[in-house]
Order: structure tokens, then C-alpha cells, then sequence
């Protein structure tokens, strides 16, 4: 059922692992899910689509497993490969929340979006 979000959060930092399956549809091509980095802020390590926006976001960060989610298959064995690897899953979670506290926050973003909204605005 529905849950609080900050429940929610709290709820994430129990999880062994996270997903983010989105498929590729055109609304899921132009942005990257707040779900990759609530994992990343309750030290989570995900597994979400390959796709070329969420790749160059965070595919070079070892916080998740990128995967081909049309696949259930590759779905499957990335949750294996986390579940039976307690010492990739700490430190991809670690490395997560690493990187939330360090980049991907509010304060770290605030001065370029402001910095953007400047540039675009009449």
C-alpha cells in the first residue's frame, strides 16, 4: 500500500537490493528517475535500465548495476549477483550514498539550476 515518503526511505534502507525496471519508452528517455537516487541516499544498491540518459548519469558509478530490462533474465541475474555478493552489495551502497552526499543533492545542484534558470529566463 501506499506509504509517506519519508516512510518510504526508511523502508528502502531495508532493502538488500532496489530496482528500477522503467522500459524503453519515450518519457523515460529524456530524464533519470528521483528512484535511483532515493537508492543512493538510503545507501541502496540498485539495478535499473540501460538506457542512454540513466548511463550517462550514473552508468559510470559503481552505485547499481545497469541491465537490459526487457530482459527478465538479465533482471534476475543482476539480483542474484547482488544478493549472493554481500560485499559488492555494502559497497556499492556505500559508494551510493557517497555520492548523494557529495553531488547528487540539493545543495550541490542548487547553483546550476539556479545558474541555468538564469540563463533562460526573459
Amino acid at each position: 500500500p501506499w506509504v509517506p515518503y519519508r516512510q518510504s526511505l526508511e523502508f528502502m534502507k531495508t532493502c538488500a537490493v532496489g530496482i528500477v525496471p522503467y522500459l524503453d519508452f519515450r518519457n523515460h528517455r529524456f530524464g533519470v528517475p528521483n528512484k535511483i537516487y532515493e537508492f543512493m541516499a538510503a545507501a541502496t544498491p540498485f539495478i535499473y535500465n540501460a538506457l542512454p540518459n540513466y548511463m550517462n548519469a550514473v552508468g559510470s558509478l559503481p552505485a547499481g548495476l545497469a541491465v537490459d530490462c526487457s530482459d527478465p533474465k538479465a533482471i534476475a541475474k543482476a539480483m542474484e549477483d547482488l544478493l549472493n555478493n554481500p560485499r559488492l552489495r555494502v559497497s556499492m551502497g556505500k559508494t551510493g550514498r557517497d555520492l548523494f552526499l557529495s553531488r547528487f543533492n540539493w545543495e550541490k545542484q542548487e547553483n546550476i539550476l539556479l545558474d541555468l534558470y538564469g540563463e533562460i529566463s526573459f
